[in-house]
């Protein structure tokens, strides 16, 4: 093929995609500018948020526009060009607090000349902007263009008449106010209810893990009668809408007095979470038969002396057990087979992986990952377009870099 033919074969490839590529940029407009503008509207003063767009946040205040119109080339730009007139002097601008007044001055002559010149006089509006100019150029209060003010007020829950920052420092703040870092705790505000975020998914994540440790467990190790029938209804459970337990449980917990307690969101969590949190340990925990340690140590994983452990995950350079592990994985494949095609194999959570001599050198996320690519493969025997989850978590979160996911290896978000 010539180069010509292959510069028009680009040339058309790029402007069939044009449409495409606009699209997007498109979409991404629409999403990112309502996005942007919450951001900037949040960093700015609530006076400049009733008085203009975001969009103006770099703008020149209105007060100086106006001032530079009527005012800048006879009093000069700080407003001390005239000595006898010093418009930075505060004295003098206290005599002209307000537009009003501001306006009668400006009607008066100077030495039988209009003040204005041939200029038309400000409007009122523009009179008040120059007013409010004339106290900042004056060493009044100056309003930033962009301020962490709104944060803080949201922080405490602060319904003052001003914000909790000056309120504070002028010793007028609302009511039920300390001043102090005690005012985080209060109902109203948001840091109240980042603790309480805190005190929510800290107990109501870590319970149903340790829960579902135990049972998986037993249900991988432990030979009891109803075992399967168990396991089971356990995954059945899975189905059942959360929805049809609200009233009931509402109606438990009133009976209970554990509406609107702490205890009341961990149990709902904590029962909630735990059929798929058994689910999955049982998965894993019967991957790898722990009947087989007795014969067949080198199996298992070792701890950093090079002793074999009975615990925990297994040696990934161990053929026969990477082999037990996938066939494990595949039969559980042909009986609990997903409808979205994504099976989640995972390791033992935040435990070891192995050091003995030969993989000491990999780490534990590329351990994980080596399993992972050997289930995938596995399973795919049974689901051809089957994928498995790599957990990156804990002493898994760091990036492998010596072993590469194969297609079809997802992270899942959790």
């Amino acid at each position: 093929m010539s180069q010509s033919k292959i510069t028009r074969s680009s040339i058309n490839r790029f402007f069939n995609r044009m449409p495409l590529h606009l699209a997007v940029i498109g979409l991404m407009l629409i999403w990112l500018i309502p996005t942007i503008g919450l951001l900037v509207t949040s960093l700015r003063p609530v006076q400049s948020i009733n008085t203009n767009g975001w969009w103006m946040v770099m703008a020149a205040p209105p007060g100086m526009e106006s001032y530079n119109q009527y005012c800048g080339e006879c009093h000069g730009p700080d407003g001390s060009k005239i000595e006898t007139a010093d418009l930075s002097d505060p004295a003098v601008i206290e005599q002209y607090p307000r537009s009003i007044q501001l306006l009668g001055m400006l009607r008066q002559e100077i030495d039988g000349q209009p003040h204005m010149g041939d200029l038309e006089l400000p409007s009122a509006q523009e009179a008040a902007d120059i007013a409010a100019q004339l106290k900042k150029m004056a060493g009044g209060e100056v309003t930033p263009r962009l301020t962490l003010n709104n944060y803080i007020d949201a922080l405490v829950g602060y319904r003052g008449t001003n914000n909790y920052v000056d309120d504070c420092e002028a010793g007028a703040q609302a009511a039920g106010m300390n001043c102090n870092i005690s005012d985080l705790l209060n109902p109203r505000g948001m840091g109240r209810a980042f603790i309480n975020s805190l005190i929510v998914t800290i107990p109501a994540t870590i319970l149903p893990i340790l829960f579902a440790a135990f049972a998986g467990y037993a249900f991988a190790w432990l030979d009891f009668k109803g075992r399967y029938w168990l396991f089971a209804i356990l995954v059945g459970l899975q189905v059942i809408p959360l929805q049809m337990t609200l009233v009931p449980i509402s109606r438990l917990y009133a009976q209970l007095g554990l509406n609107g307690t702490f205890w009341g969101v961990w149990l709902f969590h904590t029962g909630f979470g735990m059929p798929y949190s058994i689910y999955l340990m049982r998965n894993f925990l019967g991957t790898l038969p722990r009947d087989l340690f007795e014969r067949s140590p080198e199996l298992f994983r070792a701890d950093d002396k090079g002793v074999r452990l009975r615990e925990w995950n297994l040696c990934v350079h161990s053929q026969q057990a990477m082999e037990i592990v996938a066939a494990n994985a595949v039969d559980l494949a042909r009986v609990l087979r997903p409808t979205t095609g994504r099976y989640f194999y995972w390791g033992d959570d935040g435990c070891p992986w192995c050091r003995c001599r030969h993989c000491a050198g990999l780490s534990d996320s590329e351990q994980s990952l080596l399993v992972a690519n050997r289930i995938l493969d596995a399973v795919r025997s049974v689901d051809p377009k089957a994928q498995v989850a790599h957990l990156a978590y804990d002493s898994t979160l760091p990036p492998p870099r010596q072993v590469k996911p194969k297609p079809g290896i997802f992270s899942p978000r959790l």
